[in-house]
């Protein structure tokens, strides 16, 4: 038995080494892998009831809190009253053709100097006079300033952009070779365009007095007037159309004002003193052809020499003949008006 022993005691090489043998060593670490992974898989499990369970506690006492909290309305305010919206005064691709032609080519019948310096595309030199001596129309009232629309009442988009330019062009390329009646088909489609577009008008009535149409003109002018009430221009073609019209008392108001808005634009001080010279009011025409002299203009010296002449004052008027004909700035036909006076005087 001992020998037996002995022999299954060699055969046993882990007994000697003091090592568990693989069998069951095996047996015992699958053994506690598997309670391990149990334990771990009853930890998760717990976690996640609870989770859910503290999630449906906290969404009851949301809607609880929600439940019980006073509702919060919004006040209903007054429906407030919508104002009127029209076309705002859009700005021209270039400055008006115009504004650059309000001055008239009136002639004082007494003197009756050949002043066409300042030649107006805006009139017709003869054929507005003739048309006027035709007529003989008379307005007897001075037209009230009318009223000055609100910037808010012009707000508008001109949506045709393209359009509007294109009209403008050609209204100004047909004025450029004179063809009034062409420019006046483009201006209009120009304004159906931009119906409040002042500009617009304002070269409407422009266009009206160079076709010797007095009462459209100044219905035009005071169209741009009730969009602008300031508007230079307008003032000065309206303040024509009335002289043309034979309301020597409207042009002056309406020229009167256009000064008072800017004392140095040289179309209103001397269309103002044009009318106040075919008015016999000569202080008062002497005054501004002093005004326009002072700001270098030619025909206010010369208007002034003809003041002089109309009072006797033959010496003070050839001297500002003179004059006139001395300055460098003066145009041509400045100074044949000059010259020729100089003539009738100096004999």
């Amino acid at each position: 038995m001992s020998i037996l022993a002995n022999l299954l005691k060699k055969n046993d090489p882990h007994q000697e080494t003091g090592q568990i043998p693989p069998g069951l060593l095996q047996t015992v670490s699958s053994t506690a892998s598997g309670k391990n992974s149990r334990r771990t898989y009853l930890v998760i499990g717990a976690v996640a009831v609870a989770a859910i369970v503290g999630g449906g506690l906290l969404m009851v006492y949301l809607q609880t809190r929600i439940s019980t909290s006073p509702t919060l309305t919004r006040p209903v305010l007054p429906p407030q009253p919508q104002m009127a919206v029209k076309a705002v005064d859009a700005p021209m691709p270039q400055a008006p053709v115009s504004s650059s032609r309000a001055v008239a080519a009136a002639v004082v019948a007494a003197v009756k100097p050949k002043v066409t310096g300042i030649r107006q595309t805006s009139e017709k030199g003869g054929a507005s006079a003739r048309h006027l001596q035709a007529s003989g129309a008379k307005h007897a009232a001075v037209s009230p300033a009318p009223r000055e629309t609100t910037a808010v009442e012009r707000k508008a988009v001109v949506k045709d952009r393209s359009s509007l330019d294109a009209y403008l062009f050609a209204a100004r390329s047909a004025e450029a070779r004179r063809d009034y009646g062409q420019a006046m088909q483009q201006y209009r489609k120009a304004l159906d365009v931009d119906p409040h577009n002042y500009r617009i008008l304002n070269n409407l009535a422009s266009t009206c007095l160079s076709m010797g149409m007095f009462d459209e003109a100044l219905g035009f002018a005071n169209r741009a007037l009730q969009l602008k009430g300031d508007y230079v221009s307008a003032l000065v073609n309206g303040g024509i159309a009335q002289g043309k019209l034979g309301n020597e008392n409207g042009a002056r108001s309406m020229l009167g004002r256009a000064v008072a808005v800017d004392p140095v634009n040289r179309s209103a001080l001397y269309n103002l003193a044009l009318v106040q010279e075919r008015s016999a009011l000569l202080d008062d025409a002497l005054n501004s052809y002093r005004r326009l002299s002072d700001i270098g203009d030619a025909h206010g010296m010369l208007g002034m020499a003809r003041i002089r002449e109309r009072r006797g004052e033959n010496q003070d008027a050839l001297r500002l003949y003179r004059e006139v004909t001395a300055l460098p700035d003066a145009g041509q036909r400045v100074r044949e008006a000059a010259r020729e006076r100089i003539s009738v005087l100096d004999r």
